[in-house]
Formats: structure tokens, C-alpha cells, sequence
């Protein structure tokens, strides 16, 4: 859920929410959907574990609540109209390469407070360690990588309840990638102001 307030004239932020998936408790928790127009929904459990989970940096992150705070399925974030808000995918995967890959976060309630999330890839420059690195001279090499995300802008105060929709993707032993089925998550995301 998105709720956004006007607070008048200040700089626009850039809110990064990551999204943690637990590949095989996503698994677990559901047959998946051959088709991603009709995805397979997945319901919040009441406690950990969790299939799913999200963190934001502490400047954003709103006094918590029970189940709604950093590393929960919940978020309630300070925003403001005008900012900017970026959801990144994380899988946690066990023995098996697997990949949980947002594609589309939808309205499902509420009032539009922000703009239809797309999709975009970026290709910033990163620090990268080489493999048995010192520990008493730790270097690394300026390296480009791609970066898959999803982006949003606020637009009005309100409230807005979203899904967010994903593929589950599989590395096979060959290496080769399959898609495994399509889920939805409905987290609840506040945007207080």
C-alpha cells in the first residue's frame, strides 16, 4: 500500500526498497501460474519465515509497526510528492541457481498516488575485488554490471495497494535458464510523508 502526503517545497528523494525473495519458500508456498497475465497469489504468513521481504534505507524507514518495518513483507516509508521510488530484486536461492524477477507492480485499491511502475536496466560502474584478496592492501577494479529494476514516481497524496507481480526463473544443470511459473505478492508499502 502507498499512502503519500504534499509537505510542500523540498528537494525530491530517491527511495530504494529491496525486495528479498526466498526462492524455495516462494516454492513452497504455492503451485505456479503457467501464465503471466493470471500469476499465482501468494498470501502473507502471519510470522517468520517469510517467502519475502523488504528493506529501505533508515531515513525512510517510518516509525514501525508490528509486521511492517525493515525485513518484514511490510514497509511504512516517509515520502513525499515528487519523490522517486525503486524496487530492486534479491533471490536468496540454496543449492539450485534461482531467480525471482519482478515484471509488473500493479494498483489493486486505493487511490492513484503513483505513476505505473516500469521496468529498466542500468549499467553502473562498481567496485569489484579480485578473488583472494589481501587483507592488508584490499584493492578492487571499476567494473560495469547490469542492474534490473523497477521505478515509480509519487504523484498525490493518498493511499494505493499494489501487487507485485513476479517470474521465477531456474538455472538447469546444463545452464541453461527455464521459467518456472508466475506468482503475485501484495505487500503493503505506506508512504506516510
Amino acid at each position: 500500500m502507498i499512502e503519500a502526503h504534499d509537505k510542500g517545497e523540498r528537494r525530491m528523494a530517491q527511495i530504494n526498497i529491496v525486495m528479498v525473495f526466498d526462492a524455495q519458500a516462494v516454492l513452497s508456498a504455492g503451485s505456479p501460474s503457467s501464465s503471466s497475465t493470471q500469476p499465482t497469489g501468494l498470501a502473507h504468513p502471519p510470522s517468520p519465515p517469510y517467502f519475502a521481504y523488504m528493506i529501505t534505507e533508515q531515513q525512510y524507514l517510518a516509525q514501525p509497526v508490528q509486521n511492517a518495518g525493515n525485513a518484514t513483507p511490510n514497509l511504512i516509508i516517509n515520502a513525499t510528492v515528487g519523490d522517486t521510488v525503486n524496487w530492486y530484486a534479491v533471490t536468496l536461492s540454496g543449492d539450485q541457481p534461482t531467480y525471482c524477477i519482478p515484471y509488473n507492480i500493479a494498483q489493486f485499491s486505493g487511490s492513484t498516488v503513483m505513476t505505473t511502475p516500469i521496468g529498466l536496466t542500468a549499467q553502473p560502474t562498481v567496485p569489484v575485488p579480485p578473488p583472494q584478496q589481501s587483507t592488508s592492501n584490499p584493492t578492487w577494479t571499476a567494473t560495469q554490471q547490469y542492474q534490473y529494476f523497477m521505478t515509480s514516481n509519487v504523484l498525490s497524496p493518498g493511499t494505493e495497494g499494489y501487487q507485485v507481480w513476479f517470474q521465477v526463473v531456474q538455472m538447469g544443470t546444463s545452464g541453461s535458464l527455464s521459467t518456472l511459473g508466475y506468482y503475485y505478492w501484495d505487500p503493503s508499502v505506506q508512504v506516510l510523508g
